[in-house]
C-alpha cells in the first residue's frame, strides 16, 4: 500500500493510506510524482524575495528547512536501500550501489558509502527512520544510533534503538557519540580497547602536489593521536582583531592552516627534532649567487620538497637563515662546501627581541618565539645592512604578507615605529615597539 506523508504545523509526520493503485508500478509512479512536486515547491521557495521578512519568521523558516532537510535524508535512505536491495547497480553495469552513487550522484566514495550504510541499517530500525522523517533527529544522530545498533555491543538492535533514540533527539552528534562510547566501555572495556588498538594501526598520512602547485595532505588518526594534533593546532590558532582590514581577515580554515605552519616553524627553530645526517632538520633551499643578487635571467631557487620558488618566497626565507657557500665546476664536480653562517647573529636577535617584544605587524600579538627577523631593506637585493636598525620581528604569516602578499613595510630607524601599507595603497597601519627596552625607557621618563 502506498502512503502519503502529512504534517500539521508544529506537529509530526504521520503516514496514512494514499489514494491510487497499490501495484509496484503505481507506487513507483506515485513516488516520482511526489518527489517532483516536492522539488517544484522547494524550488519556488528559492525564488522568493526575503528582504524585509521579519526575523522571527526567518527563524521559523530556518527550523522548517532543517526539518525538511532531515525528511529528505529519510527519503534518500529509503530509496537507496530499495536501490541496493533491488539490484539496480548490477542492471546499470555498476560494481555495487556505492559505485552507482559515485557515478550517478557525483558523490565521493565516503559519502556514497555513508548513504548505503544508513539506508541498509534504517530498514531494521523503523523508530529511527521515523524520527528522521519527522525531522526530530539529524542525519548524524541517526547514523550514531544505527551504528550502535549494528555493532551489537549494547544489545539487540531494537533494544539499542529504544535506549538511545530519546537522547538522539536532544543531543548534538558529539554528545551522542560520547554517550554511546561510555555505554560501550561500561559493557565491554576490553572490546573498546581492541577497537582503539585497531584504530591506531590504521593511522596514516599522505601528501601530494596538485596540478595548481598547491600541496595537499590527508591524515587518518585514532582519537588519542588526534587529540594531540588538534590541541597543537588550537594552541597556535589566533583570531583576527575586530579592526582587522577586510583584505586581511581569514576564514577558520586559513587560521588553522596558519597555526599548523607556525607550529612547524616553532618546532624546527626549537631544535627539539632528532638529528638527520648529523644536524638538526631544517628547510633547505638551493639558490645561485646570481639569484640572490637579483640578476636578470638568473635561475629560480629550488626547495627540497617543493621545486622552484619565486624570488619573493626566496627573499622571505633568506631574511633569517643560515647560508652555506657551495662552489661547483660544471653540473657534477664540487670544489668547495663552506660552513653554515647565520645572517643574523645570536646577539643581534636578542637585541631585536628586547626592542620589539614580538611580531611588529600592526594588530598582531604573537610572541618573539614565533617570529623571524625581517630585513626592512633586503640585505642582498637592496643592499640593506644586517643590523638592528634594519631588522624587525614578524611572525610567519605576516612575514609572508610582506614578501609574497604585496604589503609594504617600513620602519623609522630611531623610534622603530613600523608602518605597513596594503597592496592597493588604501590601508595604512602603524605599530609601536613593545619590547622590554621601550617599556623600561617609557617608565623612566615618566618617573624622572
Amino acid at each position: 500500500m502506498a502512503f502519503e506523508v502529512a504534517r500539521e504545523r508544529g506537529g509530526s509526520y504521520a503516514g496514512r493510506p494514499a489514494p491510487g493503485p497499490s501495484s509496484s508500478a503505481g507506487a513507483g509512479r506515485a513516488l516520482l510524482d511526489r518527489l517532483g512536486d516536492a522539488r517544484g515547491t522547494l524550488r519556488a521557495a528559492v525564488d522568493l524575495d526575503l528582504a524585509g521578512v521579519a526575523s522571527e519568521v526567518l527563524g521559523e523558516a530556518l527550523d522548517e528547512v532543517v526539518r525538511l532537510k532531515r525528511t529528505v535524508a529519510a527519503v534518500e535512505a529509503k530509496v537507496v536501500a530499495a536501490v541496493d536491495r533491488g539490484g539496480v547497480a548490477g542492471a546499470a553495469g555498476a560494481v555495487d550501489t556505492i559505485a552507482l552513487l559515485k557515478d550517478r550522484a557525483q558523490l565521493s566514495g565516503r559519502e556514497a558509502k555513508r548513504a548505503v550504510q544508513l539506508g541498509r541499517r534504517l530498514e531494521r530500525l523503523p523508530g529511527t527512520a521515523g524520527a528522521l522523517a519527522d525531522g526530530d533527529v539529524g542525519v548524524e544522530q541517526a547514523e550514531q544510533v544505527a551504528r550502535a545498533a549494528h555493532t551489537g555491543r549494547l544489545g539487540m538492535p531494537r533494544e539499542v534503538e529504544a535506549s538511545l533514540l530519546e537522547s538522539a533527539k536532544s543531543s548534538t552528534p558529539e554528545e551522542l557519540r560520547g554517550e554511546v562510547k561510555r555505554r560501550e566501555l561500561a559493557v565491554d572495556g576490553e572490546r573498546l580497547l581492541k577497537d582503539e588498538r585497531l584504530a591506531y594501526s590504521r593511522r596514516s598520512h599522505r601528501s601530494w602536489q596538485r596540478d595548481d602547485g598547491m600541496h595537499e595532505a590527508n591524515y587518518v588518526l585514532d582519537p588519542a593521536s588526534f587529540e594531540a594534533v588538534n590541541t597543537m593546532i588550537r594552541a597556535f590558532t589566533t583570531f583576527d582583531p575586530p579592526d582587522t582590514p577586510e583584505e586581511l581577515r581569514r576564514t577558520q580554515e586559513q587560521r588553522e592552516a596558519d597555526a599548523l605552519i607556525q607550529a612547524a616553524h616553532v618546532a624546527l627553530d626549537a631544535g627539539a627534532a632528532p638529528e638527520q645526517g648529523g644536524e638538526k632538520p631544517h628547510i633547505s633551499i638551493v639558490v645561485s649567487a646570481d639569484t640572490i643578487a637579483g640578476e636578470p635571467d638568473a635561475p629560480p631557487a629550488e626547495g627540497q620538497w617543493t621545486g622552484s620558488l619565486s624570488n619573493a618566497a626566496l627573499y622571505r626565507q633568506l631574511c633569517d637563515a643560515g647560508i652555506a657557500r657551495v662552489i661547483a665546476k660544471g653540473p657534477s664536480q664540487l670544489l668547495d662546501v663552506g660552513r653554515v653562517t647565520r645572517v643574523w647573529s645570536g646577539s643581534q636577535r636578542r637585541g631585536i627581541v628586547a626592542l620589539d617584544g614580538g611580531c611588529r605587524f600592526p594588530g598582531c600579538d604573537r610572541p618573539a618565539a614565533w617570529t623571524v627577523i625581517h630585513h626592512v631593506s633586503f640585505w642582498r637585493r637592496d643592499r640593506g645592512p644586517t643590523d638592528i636598525a634594519n631588522g624587525v620581528l614578524l611572525c610567519v604569516r605576516h612575514h609572508h604578507l610582506c614578501h609574497e602578499g604585496g604589503w609594504a613595510l617600513s620602519m623609522d630607524g630611531h623610534s622603530r615605529v613600523v608602518t605597513v601599507v596594503s597592496p592597493d595603497r588604501r590601508t595604512r597601519l602603524t605599530s609601536e615597539p613593545r619590547g622590554i627596552i621601550p617599556r623600561t625607557a617609557t617608565t623612566r621618563r615618566r618617573t624622572g
